[in-house]
């Protein structure tokens, strides 16, 4: 990893490629990219004038629009509201083409597992104040952004200690101001946008250029999946990432989105 550069440095460089790709792949992250963070994820709201630039890119010709998420994908749709979109939910455990029924790896076993790791942290950590723990049925994320900072190392401690016990049949990641379990079934939100990719020039009749934008961790295996094959950037300064590009955050986004629709309109 390395300290990525501002992609507006280097704008004169990527707009022929992106005007001239016979197709293009956009997909990107959720909370923090597209919308901005909040207090308490259930409040997150799409600006306005992303969801018409959203809108407006995924009516292009040979244009695909993907948003990429550690939240379900009846969240995503909810919260983004078009139907054009595809969406990989729960970082890659759940995948939705447009207008399609959403496929998930998830099985019964999986969901039984999550609710049981759920009752056990709420049996552990349910005094906390300021603790949510979110059951995404197919994953249970611990969101401590509101909780003291002296109640982390037991918040850790306890996911841990949960993790452990499930002996290798669930995963532990981190986010920003998050600790989730989920199956260890090798998924990831990298593994997922690649087989989307590999789709997708039969949907768009051309192999698309695929472009990622993205905030969090969880977003550096897709900007290692598409390294040296498209456009990745991280949104938010002062951080390294295997992306090589930034912008500095939700109105950075904004502005791409509008380039790169002047650029796909001609």
């Amino acid at each position: 990893m390395s300290r990525p550069v501002p992609l507006a440095e280097t704008w004169r460089q990527w707009a022929p490629r992106l005007q001239q790709a016979p197709a293009v792949a956009l997909f990107s992250d959720f909370d923090g990219t597209l919308a901005p963070i909040v207090r308490h994820a259930a409040r997150a709201r799409l600006p306005l004038q992303t969801h018409k630039l959203l809108q407006q890119l995924a009516q292009r010709p040979r244009m695909f629009v993907g948003i990429v998420s550690g939240r379900s994908v009846a969240d995503l749709r909810r919260l983004v509201r078009l139907r054009r979109l595809g969406y990989i939910g729960i970082h890659g455990l759940e995948v939705a083409w447009p207008r399609q029924p959403v496929w998930s790896r998830v099985s019964a076993a999986h969901r039984a597992r999550i609710e049981k790791a759920k009752t056990d942290l709420e049996g552990s950590l349910g005094d906390i104040r300021g603790l949510w723990l979110e059951n995404k049925s197919a994953s249970v994320a611990v969101h401590f952004r509101n909780a003291a900072a002296n109640a982390l190392p037991r918040i850790e401690r306890e996911v841990r200690r949960v993790h452990r016990q499930a002996g290798g049949r669930l995963k532990l990641q981190s986010g920003k101001k998050i600790l989730e379990l989920l199956p260890a079934l090798g998924a990831s939100k990298g593994t997922a946008v690649l087989r989307m990719l590999r789709e997708l020039p039969r949907r768009l009749g051309a192999r698309p250029f695929p472009v990622y934008l993205g905030d969090d961790a969880t977003d550096e295996s897709v900007f290692s999946a598409l390294a040296g094959r498209g456009l990745c950037v991280r949104v938010g300064a002062g951080t390294d990432s295997v992306a090589p590009y930034f912008v500095p955050d939700a109105v950075g986004v904004r502005r791409f989105l509008r380039y790169l629709l002047t650029l796909r309109s001609g």
